[in-house]
């Protein structure tokens, strides 16, 4: 077993509509690399896949075809640059040889030439037709980084790129801002509710659900300073003036009412 050689085969795709090789690729197991490609028919993200969900729409895949083999890998990494710039068409992203990685100097180049206002989609919104396609597409795809964390430093870093920074759509001021632009919006919105009233049945349940429930002295802190100021209207005096009419009072709610009088006159 230890003086198995391994065979290293330079394949290539072939369209079946217009029968030119339209990949490049190496592996050890051609078969087994195909089967590969084709599980990643619905990812978009690539020229490449691109062509192979067309083929899928008409019921069609690319036949796979051996080009070239070696037991070296140096050499069968030349064959493969050698094939890639044979074959006009390719949908290959690269010249070959890096096993599909570009060089950082040329990523580096790429991200630098399409930053800003030399992209191709700068200043043009996407439309909601186009954010409804690219929806479905990424449905049941995992996120790129899903279960992945920022490390410390990345996290110091972006603390200290933020800091000082007010247009930040996560801090405590554009938070707010939101908020209250949200309330704005729906203050002219009808409550789904309104004009609507609970059943008999529907209250019995919902003051059963409550009975023996008090608010914590907190919320009750949170709910006087909230009310603080605010005047009922007489309407809303009549009504609960209406509802607590013929309900016996308990001491306790005797003894309040007594010590709000009392406050009151002084």
């Amino acid at each position: 077993m230890d003086n198995e050689i391994t065979i290293f085969y330079i394949y290539g795709l072939e369209d079946p509509i217009t029968n030119e090789i339209k990949y490049i690729g190496q592996s050890i197991n051609p078969k087994e690399r195909y089967i590969h490609h084709l599980s990643f028919i619905n990812n978009p993200n690539l020229h490449f896949v691109r062509w192979l969900n067309k083929l899928k729409n008409i019921d069609k895949v690319p036949i796979l075809k051996i080009i070239d083999k070696t037991t070296d890998k140096t050499i069968c990494n030349e064959l493969e640059k050698y094939y890639i710039s044979k074959y006009p068409n390719l949908v290959n992203i690269h010249e070959g040889g890096t096993g599909g990685a570009q060089p950082y100097e040329i990523r580096q180049k790429v991200s630098e030439a399409l930053k800003g206002s030399n992209h191709f989609q700068y200043g043009i919104p996407r439309s909601l037709e186009t954010k409804q396609r690219i929806s479905n597409t990424l449905k049941g795809h995992a996120s790129w980084n899903k279960g992945k964390h920022h490390s410390l430093e990345t996290r110091q870093k972006m603390s200290l790129f933020w800091k000082g920074k007010t247009n930040n759509k996560w801090s405590k001021e554009s938070r707010e801002k939101a908020r209250i632009n949200t309330l704005k919006q729906l203050s002219n919105v009808p409550h789904p509710r309104q004009g609507k009233h609970h059943t008999t049945d529907v209250k019995q349940k919902l003051s059963l659900l409550h009975k023996g429930k008090h608010h914590s002295e907190e919320t009750k802190k949170k709910i006087s300073i909230a009310n603080k100021g605010k005047k009922r209207s007489k309407e809303t005096c009549l009504k609960i003036s209406d509802g607590l009419k013929g309900k016996p009072k308990t001491e306790e709610h005797r003894r309040k009412l007594s010590i709000s009088r009392i406050m009151r006159f002084r």
